[in-house]
């Protein structure tokens, strides 16, 4: 089936019918999530008959496909204004139908393992699941409670608490079924008190050792308890649990929030961590459970409460959906009659969670008034010393009152190759007693000239920017001050906006497009990202240094720019650095600059020591971003759900991993392994599929790297040049049984890339090193293979 599909997208492609548009790291712009779902323009017949094919196929990825879609020209000028991005994404599971991906991802449990998981843990706490009611539909209610009593896990409890409803036929339903059911608790209240009032007296049925909420309407995925004991079992002190979530109505699954994993800033702007919330019981009871006078931002309410009396590795993430979120008409918050008073509900717990922390911010509507955008006010006595490549543009940008209450330094960095009109120009500011100019000479790096510079200077904040930003806002400065300020932050990094007013960066994602690409790369200004996400502050894993600002003091706590690495590896080591000494980094849509550029920085590749270096030092941080979901795509930044990339609890020790190489002329790789001499890796070839040969795709920083392969009962040994810059193929002759075993027998490390040359088939390597390649968000170990590696 795979193989017919394939065959017609690319007779399709190869008879032009396809645009060349193809999102990539090209410069141009990936399709939002939204854009999936909503396409203006109308499509040929056949084309709509194809994407329909798609969409019921339910395909894996089609690398070969992606590189054919690649090099079409379009004769249809209709199609050119159709994304080639959003029909890959139907074939590839990576798409705006999302019930594609869940009918393959998510729906396909395999309850007999999670049963033998649970079977044999030692430890099978009782989960308490509250649910207030008011004028609930009753055949919704009943499958909401259906989803219940069909949980894998089997030792929860139901809570259920009736705010008074006027149904004669619900109130004789919940007696019967309680008693059928055991571990179901009914009360129904004399007087209606509101969903808050409700859940509290549900709250107080539970016997259980952790509390989760689940509303009428809604429904649980049958393993999601069993996930929740999971995260429980490998976590013993964790205090919150959430999940990720979507929505239903009655036609279809829709809007999936796949979210980071805790983020304190976040969790003020948006209510993210509802559905699936749970929390330890104890911790619910001293809280006083759910707050009154907030209806329909109650959750909300109790989030920031909870989340501010423990500590942040107390608050898991489980990066699965686990809850599927109702919007039907007849939702308790609009039978409540209270779905007006949401937005000011939310609007009174944010500011008052800002009070309790003692966070000077004001907060008002972004996009949606269900979220917050907050205006941090800034310590007075913070100053900044503003560190940038020369420009004469850029420095007559920074006069302005705003921007000099803050800014105590300033200095310039004139580069060896500057005009001599611009040395003119920098002799005369300096002379002026406006800015400080520090020459560079040829042979030192940025870097050097960075933490030299920042190790003489004495104020708080360094704010590093370069000659190709602007800033539009005088604001901007104050708005980077005032977050790092509240939230401590290690950089605060403000929306890059290029020339062309379309989103250049708002934080990076690790491990997408090789080793980070930027997040919405190429959106218009006004895009709101997955679930609305631009248009809050929130945290992220790294970000570039061409505007950003960063505490002195931290940064050279832990050592600064490392100075043997150049371009963007340079600023994600430090970036990563930093977050392993617990620091953290900011983005905040507040703050606007633009970036005269519009392309991505095309600095030249790092050679193969270098990349060697990195990837050997921060693998399991590229291949696991706390705030990049693990069920969205790395092949482009288009954040659209891919093949999960989640360790279930109940799988074998293998995990399987695939690595799409759709450009063999690429000199950066997308997910190279490096092997220390003597380090080897099992491929599986499943023998279902009849192929000729693999290419493997080496580097090495030097000499002539050799592998022994083991394919079935030939063993072949290789030893070739390759490149600093570029990974060099070798194919092997394969039978199509057996494992296919690589071994570096070479004296150094190597860089490793591998590329099935099927039409259908990605290369699938067996790892077992779940700290390389796996999520470890619950906390579980796997087995592993006998592999030596150096870090």
């Amino acid at each position: 089936m795979r193989d017919y599909w394939a065959g017609e997208i690319l007779s399709l492609a190869s008879a032009g019918e396809l645009s060349a548009n193809r999102q990539s790291s090209n410069g141009d712009a990936p399709a939002t999530d939204r854009d999936h779902t909503q396409r203006s323009v109308d499509l040929p017949p056949e084309l709509l008959a194809l994407t329909a094919k798609l969409k019921r196929a339910s395909l894996s990825p089609l690398d070969t496909a992606i590189r054919q879609f690649h090099r079409v020209t379009a004769r249809s000028r209709q199609l050119q204004q159709v994304p080639i991005r959003w029909l890959l994404d139907v074939a590839t599971g990576s798409t705006g139908s999302f019930e594609g991906w869940a009918s393959t991802y998510l729906d396909s449990v395999d309850e007999h393992s999670v049963r033998s998981y649970i079977n044999q843990l030692p430890y099978q706490p009782l989960i308490s699941i509250v649910m207030p009611l008011y004028q609930p539909d009753l055949p919704i209610l009943r499958e909401t409670i259906r989803s219940v009593t069909n949980q894998i896990y089997p030792n929860w409890q139901l809570c259920i608490v009736d705010d008074h409803s006027d149904d004669h036929d619900l109130d004789g339903y919940l007696a019967h079924l309680s008693r059928q059911e055991s571990r179901l608790d009914f009360l129904r209240r004399e007087k209606s008190g509101g969903i808050a009032v409700a859940s509290n007296d549900a709250i107080a049925l539970a016997k259980g050792e952790y509390v989760c909420f689940l509303d009428q309407g809604d429904r649980l995925t049958p393993d999601a308890l069993a996930w929740i004991v999971a995260a429980v079992v490998n976590n013993p002190e964790v205090e919150l649990l959430y999940s990720d979530e979507d929505k239903t109505n009655s036609k279809e699954r829709f809007d999936p929030y796949f979210k980071p994993d805790f983020d304190p800033l976040l969790l003020l702007g948006q209510n993210y961590l509802t559905r699936l919330l749970t929390i330890r019981r104890n911790l619910l009871v001293n809280l006083g459970g759910l707050r009154l006078g907030v209806d329909g931002a109650q959750d909300w309410d109790l989030a920031l409460r909870a989340t501010e009396s423990i500590s942040q590795s107390d608050v898991v993430h489980i990066p699965k959906i686990l809850y599927h979120w109702s919007i039907a008409d007849d939702t308790i918050l609009m039978a409540l009659g209270i779905e007006n008073d949401i937005y000011e509900s939310g609007r009174k717990v944010v500011a008052d969670a800002l009070a309790r922390r003692s966070l000077k911010a004001l907060a008002e509507p972004a996009n949606d008034a269900a979220f917050k955008l907050l205006h941090f006010k800034p310590d007075p006595s913070s100053r900044v010393a503003i560190i940038l490549s020369a420009s004469a543009k850029n420095v007559a940008n920074l006069d302005h009152p705003l921007i000099k209450r803050f800014c105590s330094d300033l200095v310039i960095i004139n580069g060896p190759d500057s005009s001599p009109e611009l040395r003119s120009y920098l002799a005369s500011v300096e002379s002026k007693g406006i800015a400080t100019v520090v020459e560079r000479k040829m042979n030192t790096s940025l870097a050097a000239t960075y933490n030299d510079i920042a190790s003489k200077l004495t104020t708080k904040y360094i704010y590093i920017i370069g000659d190709f930003v602007l800033a539009e806002d005088p604001s901007w400065l104050s708005e980077l001050v005032g977050i790092a300020d509240g939230m401590g932050l290690a950089i605060a990094s403000p929306l890059l906006l290029s020339s062309d007013r379309k989103i250049y960066q708002a934080g990076l994602m690790l491990g997408v497009e090789g080793e980070a690409a930027p997040r919405y790369y190429g959106e218009p200004e006004t895009a709101t990202g997955h679930r609305e996400r631009l248009t809050v502050a929130q945290q992220v894993s790294a970000v570039t240094t061409e505007a950003v600002l960063i505490n002195r003091e931290i940064y050279l706590a832990v050592g600064g720019m490392d100075e043997y690495f150049g371009g963007l590896l340079r600023d994600l080591d430090l970036c990563l650095k930093l977050g392993a000494a617990g620091e953290a980094i900011g983005y905040t849509p507040t703050a606007r600059l633009m970036r005269i550029a519009s392309e991505r920085d095309q600095s030249p590749p790092p050679d193969g020591e270098e990349l060697i270096t990195f990837w050997s030092r921060w693998r399991p941080q590229l291949a696991r971003d706390r705030y990049y979901n693990q069920n969205l795509i790395t092949t482009n930044t288009s954040c659209a759900p891919t093949r999960p990339r989640v360790y279930e609890p109940w799988q074998d020790g293998q995990v399987i991993e695939e690595y799409p190489f759709y450009a063999p002329d690429r000199s950066l790789p997308t997910n190279p392994i490096v092997l220390s001499p003597g380090g080897r890796i099992v491929v599986h070839l499943p023998t279902t599929v009849s192929y000729a040969q693999v290419t493997l795709w080496l580097q090495t920083s030097d000499g002539l790297p050799s592998i022994r392969l083991v394919n079935g009962k030939a063993v072949v040994n290789h030893s070739f040049p390759t490149s600093a810059t570029q990974f060099s193929p070798i194919a092997i002759e394969l039978d199509g049984t057996g494992n296919l075993e690589v071994i570096n027998t070479s004296a150094q490390d190597i860089a490793l890339e591998a590329y099935e040359l099927s039409a259908t088939q990605l290369l699938r390597i067996h790892t077992a090193r779940k700290a390389d390649f796996l999520v470890d968000t619950l906390g579980m170990q796997a087995k592993t293979l006998s592999r030596k590696r150096s870090h």
